[in-house]
């Protein structure tokens, strides 16, 4: 019930390109999400006339990142002879590592200079947050993550959001709406056949979620069984009445490849 990545990686490209970065530098997990990711967006970044470094890849079972990150500070730096630090961004593909990853990159002043981007495996990560020098660094950073969304909330998506804050405290991230859905969409597809029969459902379904509208708002798939993107909500973290805590810095529309930004992180 979400995106295939191709579509993130378009979005993410977009979004370095709308925030005048000409040379990105990859880091990313060496599996197949992370690859395909951060190729992805190398390859959407340079068909938009951007330039993209081959990138730092890190094994999944790593727990300290100082060789990639010193790695990642010479790059920079040797970047700085063609472009300025203003055109230079980092493209951070990570989970719950990326903590330690930016906690390593705080040793180092040029990589405080110099934007960074991550995905929806860093977006609403409560890690980044618990660490006082790390939240500061994805400050001034101005780190932007995207996650896939709806163009607009209805009453599911609000009742979904209220019942979670209600219950965990916290705000919901666009993963929690999809799982709604797919167990809503599930549940009426088994309804309409009738029986635990996963080749009738397979038929059904697609046909049953065109008809629905939940909390991610309306669904429909593309051949490959993927959902069809709407959006992509870019996520930060800012500091909202002296705590770090993750906000919207904007949109992303696929249809029309509208960047939609909050001024701080233009």
């Amino acid at each position: 019930f979400t995106p295939n990545d191709a579509a993130q990686s378009v979005a993410i490209a977009k979004l370095l390109k709308e925030t005048g970065i000409k040379y990105v530098i990859p880091i990313y997990r060496n599996d197949p999400w992370g690859k395909g990711l951060a190729g992805g967006v190398k390859n959407e970044f340079k068909k938009i006339g951007g330039t993209a470094d081959d990138g730092i890849p890190y094994s999944i079972e790593k727990k300290e990142f100082s060789l990639e990150v010193a790695t990642l500070k010479d790059k920079v730096q040797a970047a700085l002879s063609q472009y300025s630090k203003s055109e230079i961004g980092i493209s951070l593909i990570a989970f719950e590592e990326a903590a330690a990853i930016i906690k390593e990159a705080t040793k180092y002043s040029i990589l405080r200079e110099v934007r960074w981007y991550g995905s929806d495996g860093t977006a609403d990560s409560a890690e980044l947050t618990k660490d006082s020098e790390v939240a500061q660094f994805c400050y001034d950073t101005k780190f932007i993550n995207t996650i896939t969304a709806s163009l607009e909330e209805n009453e599911i998506t609000k009742k979904v959001k209220n019942y979670i804050m209600q219950k965990y405290n916290r705000e919901p991230d666009s993963y929690t709406y999809n799982i709604y859905d797919s167990f809503w969409v599930l549940f009426y597809s088994l309804l309409k056949v009738g029986e635990y029969n996963p080749t009738k459902v397979k038929q059904v379904l697609p046909d049953v979620a065109k008809n629905y509208i939940g909390a991610s708002g309306p669904i429909s798939f593309e051949p490959s069984g993927d959902r069809v993107p709407v959006a992509y909500e870019i996520r930060a973290i800012d500091i909202v009445g002296g705590q770090y805590k993750w906000i919207s810095a904007g949109k992303y529309i696929h249809s029309t490849g509208e960047v939609r930004l909050l001024d701080r992180y233009k």
